[in-house]
């Protein structure tokens, strides 16, 4: 078990930890998601906050994003990927709000830099798996959330979606903490 400790532009620290073992880091995911209410009962602090504090789970979603094989199996709505990826901004499954123009604009921006743009108005459900992953990994960039959790981020990704999916997530990860397993 270690840490990873980054200080960001703001001299923020942002601290994470790297499990070797597939099954902790599935239960360490789930602690800090709020997918397994262990993390409530433990002292586990998030944000400056102890979990089961008062705050939502909605408080909490606002400042991460993950991209996981579990998170793609659940999300199988029949809606656009370009929706998938406005989703981000409201943590939600679907999209049941609308978004600002300077939403939007950041959508666009990161389908343009994901090389996604023609992949915006094809339903979600029926793009092929690695396709599915760079648009949830641009969901998951949209808010620039404090923490980011990418479990295999890149699994179904060809060489080129790779590097391409890496620098994006790196660029974005400018004095943020992300969480990765490959």
């Amino acid at each position: 078990m270690s840490w990873i400790t980054s200080t960001g532009p703001f001299e923020e620290a942002r601290t994470g930890l790297c499990l070797a073992q597939r099954s902790r880091q599935v239960k360490a995911l789930e602690l800090i998601t709020g997918d397994n209410v262990q993390g409530y009962a433990n002292d586990i602090h998030l944000f400056g906050r102890r979990k089961g504090s008062g705050e939502t789970i909605w408080e909490i979603k606002e400042k991460l994003s993950t991209v996981s094989a579990e998170f793609q199996m659940r999300y199988q709505k029949r809606i656009p990927a370009y929706d998938v990826v406005c989703s981000g901004f409201f943590d939600s499954i679907g999209l049941y709000q609308s978004c600002t123009e300077e939403q939007h604009r950041t959508v666009r921006e990161w389908l343009d830099l994901l090389k996604m743009e023609d992949m915006a108005r094809k339903r979600f459900d029926h793009l092929s798996h690695g396709q599915q992953r760079l648009i949830l990994l641009a969901r998951a960039m949209v808010k620039s959330p404090l923490l980011m959790i990418l479990d295999e981020p890149c699994d179904g990704l060809d060489y080129a979606n790779r590097r391409r999916s890496w620098s994006s997530s790196s660029s974005s990860a400018v004095g943020r903490l992300q969480i990765s397993s490959m």
